[in-house]
């Protein structure tokens, strides 16, 4: 029996809800900046330049692990690096544990299960594949928006005030708890399911028949790889730049904007 591939947009949005988090940075490091008063602003923003780091060679290990593992186990396994890493961060007292906590593990983690939630659903949308990509980035991005206002309201900041160690610890045990539950029923397509599917998206492929498919090394000679390759890095790097800073420019911008 065809399961419904309704529910795994479902599971796929409320994953990629809780991994988008380490988008919210530039709100998360509001109460850390008061409270270790000798970090300065670049020593935090620091933090995310390393998470985004972690977060592309995480995708690619999620790439190259999704040929040899069931997704669930990929799963599992960033939803443990989300938890070790949030535990880690709420324990931080210098900025090489916070560096590892945050950057290293929760940007890892986050690249993991991005890419596995992503390549599994659009094996399920052969025929969608714009379309579901689009969704489930909203919920990617929506999450530093949510996630980070209920983050604000429970998480008090000023100098000596503790709070968001509590709430890392919370995170951290609400995404490992989430990716647990996701995980169990989080899967791709079967072979009957695949044939089944094959058949929505023949028309499309029909019309892309003329489209190139070259492998990795044709592609790297290619000028108009490197093009794209370089437009990517400096359209991501200006966005990222941004998101990093966000909540201080909302903050400097007027009272109203974070109110």
């Amino acid at each position: 029996m065809r399961r419904n591939r309704l529910f795994f947009v479902v599971l796929g949005l409320f994953m990629l809800l809780f991994a988008g988090l380490v988008y919210a940075w530039s709100v998360l490091s509001l109460p850390l900046g008061a409270y270790f008063t000798s970090w300065s602003k670049a020593q935090l923003s620091l933090t995310f330049t390393i998470c985004m780091m972690f977060f592309c060679l995480g995708g690619m290990a999620g790439g190259m692990a999704a040929k040899r593992m069931h997704v669930r186990f990929i799963i599992w396994m960033s939803g443990l690096l989300f938890l070790i890493g949030f535990l880690a961060s709420s324990r931080a007292d210098t900025l090489a544990v916070l560096y590892l906590g945050y950057g290293v593990l929760c940007g890892f983690a986050s690249g993991l299960v991005y890419n596995a939630v992503l390549s599994t659903m659009s094996a399920w949308f052969p025929d969608k594949q714009g379309m579901i990509s689009g969704v489930l980035l909203m919920a990617f991005g929506f999450s530093s928006f949510f996630v980070g206002k209920i983050y604000q309201a429970f998480t008090p900041s000023g100098e000596g005030v503790e709070a968001w160690r509590t709430s890392f610890v919370v995170f951290g045990g609400l995404i490992a708890a989430a990716f647990l539950i996701c995980g169990l029923f989080f899967d791709r397509p079967r072979p009957e399911e695949q044939a089944s599917l094959k058949e929505l998206s023949s028309g499309r492929k029909r019309s892309r028949e003329g489209g190139l498919d070259i492998g990795t090394r044709e592609m790297v000679k290619r000028s108009s790889f490197w093009i794209f390759f370089l437009w990517t890095i400096c359209i991501g790097g200006a966005g990222m730049a941004l998101i990093s800073q966000a909540s201080g420019i909302a903050r400097e911008a007027g009272p109203d904007v974070t109110e």
